[in-house]
């Protein structure tokens, strides 16, 4: 599978401790919601390498891994969804969704049969749900449909308000939990953990995060490596996107004459949001502000 193996080929130490606990906790969602256990033997750890093995965190891994193998991964569960959120699209989102697929791979290759394995990770067609914005730039909307269209994502999409899309969503389809691209310093983020329930006065649900502890410049050392594409925005300045009203490209990467470098090229990662709430009027702000506090109690 290309991201497991472009992971363990990658010198970041940091950026694969991240993948390895974010991949964990997504294998422990699905154990968490099954549909049936399986009677997969337990796994040998994954790591050769003498340097990796001393690591004591890495340890701790290796044996939640071990015992979480028991569990069969449910490849369409409807119990999980995967939250597609206009402001994350374009860079978390694919992260999480690779997450996933590389969760989906680990699981299958415990059996070691490397056939089933291929065709899990071809056809991990997780439920995922769109929030559409009208206020959205046309690159994520186009790069949503793509990257649904291109892992055989089945898209359902939501044109209302999120609690209101929500609470539409469970009452039709019971849904346990929801796979977010929040980070910690995200409005939303506050007292977040990895497993999170809804806010009081939303429906009932498990906020899963397998990103909360990633920060910016993991996110972009995960897409580098693993070569994932993402959204064209990216590459022309934007560090963090919103609506059309309240984003234009990050100042600080400007390249002195007229143009900006790409989002990856950020060297302060405390001003990925520099690029916000330049253009917002009253009006947008006031949109903005609300849209904020509808998903900081999500």
């Amino acid at each position: 599978m290309e991201i497991e193996q472009a992971m363990r080929g990658s010198s970041d130490a940091r950026v694969r401790a991240k993948y390895d606990a974010a991949v964990l906790l997504v294998r422990r969602a699905f154990a968490l919601y099954p549909y049936a256990r399986s009677s997969l033997p337990l796994s040998p750890p994954f790591y050769d390498d003498a340097r990796t093995r001393r690591s004591l965190a890495v340890h701790r891994l290796q044996i939640s891994l071990n015992r979480l193998d028991r569990f069969m991964v449910a490849r369409s569960s409807p119990a999980l969804v995967l939250a597609y959120n206009h402001t994350h699209i374009a860079g978390r989102t694919m992260v999480l969704l690779h997450l996933l697929r590389a969760g989906y791979y680990l699981h299958s290759t415990s059996s070691g049969d490397t056939d089933k394995a291929v065709q899990t990770v071809q056809n991990c067609r997780l439920r995922t749900i769109y929030f559409e914005e009208p206020n959205a730039f046309p690159e994520i909307d186009s790069f949503t449909y793509d990257t649904a269209s291109t892992y055989g994502l089945p898209l359902e999409i939501i044109r209302t308000d999120f609690k209101s899309g929500l609470e539409a969503l469970l009452k039709e389809k019971p849904t346990k939990g929801i796979f977010l691209g929040t980070r910690n310093g995200d409005p939303n983020a506050v007292g977040q953990q990895q497993f999170s329930p809804s806010s009081p006065g939303w429906p009932p649900f498990m906020r899963i995060n397998p990103i909360l502890d990633w920060s910016y410049s993991d996110v972009w050392s995960f897409l580098l490596t693993c070569n994932v594409k993402y959204c064209s925005l990216y590459d022309q300045g934007y560090t963090s996107i919103g609506s059309i009203h309240d984003t234009v490209p990050n100042e600080l990467l400007g390249d002195g004459s007229g143009g900006f470098r790409p989002a990856y090229m950020l060297s302060d990662e405390r001003l990925e949001r520099a690029g916000r709430a330049k253009k917002s009027g009253k009006k947008n702000a006031a949109a903005n502000a609300t849209e904020t506090r509808q998903t900081s109690r999500l």
